[in-house]
């Protein structure tokens, strides 16, 4: 998307730390955020759960 982290976390409603956090590693990204950043984005959410073998 060509955006900074700042930009970003503005189009979503979250703090630059946030995604900062999520980038590096130190934070998980919840489901919440995810569908936040889906909405914002224009894209659809899908969570599957496929058996393990």
């Amino acid at each position: 998307m060509g955006l900074s982290q700042r930009e970003f976390a503005s189009l979503i409603g979250k703090p630059q730390s946030t995604i900062a956090r999520i980038e590096n590693g130190s934070m998980n990204a919840s489901t919440k955020i995810l569908s936040e950043i889906a909405q914002a984005t224009n894209q659809r959410l899908t969570i599957q759960f496929s058996p393990a073998f």
